[in-house]
């Protein structure tokens, strides 16, 4: 769907779905991959994921780069779904962009209230402020998804679609996650 035909509103909502479950499960999937990589017995879920039972990581840098590692792919989808964006003008994409600015978002605001997410903790552990690095990220990603948004035309009623489509299915994968697959 072009930005200039009638917009199926509900379809567009209910693209959020399949898009939620794929940034989510990319992104620890991301963190998992990179622990595995580096010689660890890792588990992963839909909303978490760290080293198995009683590990611990060699040095701060294996932790860093397990940290990275799911944010890394979040950013790699983003920069992805404007491509393909500003390629098609699909309104229906556009979930999976704004997604992971959301996602970063919220997981920025629950560093700064509760425990440090991926980009806050590699920020503590350079030396930087808990919010720096984290809030680069939700910068960059806000005008990566401000470009799509526009490009797509989503105006008041996409974003306002997103923004509650996108709360609703965060709050089921974090209280609805089944548990580690592996």
């Amino acid at each position: 769907m072009t930005a200039s035909k009638k917009r199926p509103w509900a379809t567009y909502a209910l693209m959020f779905i399949p898009a939620a479950l794929v940034t989510w499960l990319l992104h620890e999937f991301g963190h998992w991959q990179m622990g595995e990589a580096l010689g660890y017995d890792m588990w992963m879920s839909l909303n978490g994921g760290g080293l198995a039972g009683e590990g611990t990581y060699n040095s701060a840098l294996d932790r860093s780069l397990v940290d990275a590692a799911g944010p890394l792919v979040t950013y790699i989808l983003a920069i992805g779904a404007l491509a393909l964006i500003r390629r098609t003008r699909n309104l229906l994409l556009y979930p999976i962009l704004f997604l992971q600015f959301y996602m970063r978002a919220v997981a920025l605001g629950i560093s700064v209230v509760s425990q440090p997410n991926d980009e806050a903790r590699i920020s503590l552990e350079l030396g930087l402020p808990l919010w720096l690095l984290p809030g680069i990220a939700v910068t960059l990603l806000l005008a990566l998804t401000v470009i799509g948004s526009r490009t797509v035309r989503a105006g008041w009623t996409g974003n306002i679609i997103a923004y509650v489509m996108a709360s609703l299915l965060s709050a089921a994968i974090v209280f609805l996650d089944p548990g580690p697959f592996f």
